[in-house]
């Protein structure tokens, strides 16, 4: 009882989730015009079940939504913040925590003499990232 309770909601979940991609496949929103059904072999299917009241989802599903620059921009942010606190944390743990003791191994003083070009190319991709930053966040007090 409890399976064929659960099906149900789940068989309803979808057909609302047809029928709302078909109404805005049908206003081409997505401009997927060649797109008709979604989850479905039959559009008159849809039609037929009735989902029971007051069960609604809670949000569209994620490929409904279209990008946009600002939240894109947001979330190139983000990740350009977080890589500058992992940086800067990484940095910390091995130069001001960890120095005394690596210092005075040969074989740290070897990991660091090959891998010499990539001490060039962390510092480029941090200065990078923390020019995105500062500019977003300059472009943030203006908006």
């Amino acid at each position: 009882m409890v399976l064929k309770l659960v099906l149900q909601r789940v068989q309803c979940y979808c057909t609302l989730m047809a029928r709302n991609f078909e109404r805005s496949v049908a206003a081409d929103t997505l401009g997927l015009a060649g797109q008709r059904r979604f989850m479905s072999d039959n559009p008159s299917k849809t039609s037929e079940i009735k989902p029971p009241s007051g069960f609604r989802p809670l949000s569209p599903h994620l490929p409904l939504y279209q990008p946009q620059l600002s939240s894109t921009l947001s979330i190139c942010n983000r990740i350009a913040g977080g890589f500058l606190v992992a940086v800067t944390l990484l940095f910390y743990m091995i130069y001001m925590k960890l120095g005394l003791v690596t210092l005075t191994y040969d074989s740290f003083y070897q990991f660091v003499f090959y891998s010499s070009k990539l001490h060039l190319l962390a510092v480029e991709i941090s200065a990078l990232a923390m020019s995105y930053h500062l500019y977003s966040a300059i472009r943030h007090l203006f908006i």
